[in-house]
Protein backbone atom coordinates (compact mmCIF):
# COMPACT_ATOMS: atom_id res chain seq x y z
CA UNK A 1 0.00 0.00 0.00
CA UNK A 2 3.08 2.38 0.94
CA UNK A 3 4.35 1.80 -2.19
CA UNK A 4 1.38 2.89 -4.28
CA UNK A 5 1.28 5.99 -2.33
CA UNK A 6 4.98 6.85 -3.31
CA UNK A 7 4.14 5.93 -7.09
CA UNK A 8 1.25 7.79 -7.13
CA UNK A 9 2.93 10.95 -5.20
CA UNK A 10 5.69 10.60 -7.43
CA UNK A 11 3.27 10.89 -10.07
CA UNK A 12 1.79 14.02 -8.53
CA UNK A 13 5.11 16.00 -8.46
CA UNK A 14 5.69 14.62 -12.11
CA UNK A 15 2.24 16.48 -12.82
CA UNK A 16 3.30 19.90 -10.88
CA UNK A 17 6.83 20.18 -11.90
CA UNK A 18 7.54 18.46 -15.92
CA UNK A 19 11.04 18.86 -15.93
CA UNK A 20 10.88 16.20 -13.50
CA UNK A 21 9.01 13.94 -15.48
CA UNK A 22 11.02 10.53 -15.57
CA UNK A 23 13.86 11.76 -13.69
CA UNK A 24 12.86 10.59 -10.24
CA UNK A 25 13.71 7.29 -9.21
CA UNK A 26 10.13 5.90 -7.99
CA UNK A 27 11.41 2.57 -7.92
CA UNK A 28 14.15 3.48 -5.22
CA UNK A 29 12.00 4.64 -2.79
CA UNK A 30 10.29 1.40 -2.33
CA UNK A 31 13.53 0.29 -0.89
CA UNK A 32 12.78 2.87 1.70
CA UNK A 33 9.62 1.62 3.22
CA UNK A 34 10.98 -1.66 3.45
CA UNK A 35 12.73 -1.05 7.30
CA UNK A 36 11.67 0.46 10.31
CA UNK A 37 14.64 2.39 10.29
CA UNK A 38 14.33 4.20 6.83
CA UNK A 39 10.69 4.39 6.95
CA UNK A 40 10.33 8.29 7.50
CA UNK A 41 12.43 9.07 4.59
CA UNK A 42 9.57 9.33 1.99
CA UNK A 43 6.99 10.94 4.02
CA UNK A 44 10.03 13.83 5.03
CA UNK A 45 11.46 13.66 1.17
CA UNK A 46 7.65 14.35 0.16
CA UNK A 47 7.09 17.40 2.72
CA UNK A 48 10.68 18.88 1.00
CA UNK A 49 8.79 18.96 -2.15
CA UNK A 50 5.47 20.16 -0.94
CA UNK A 51 7.20 23.16 0.49
CA UNK A 52 9.18 24.24 -2.53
Amino acid sequence: MKQNNIRRAMASIEKCKPELLGVLPQEEYDRFTRSDKNRGIPKDLLKLFSDA
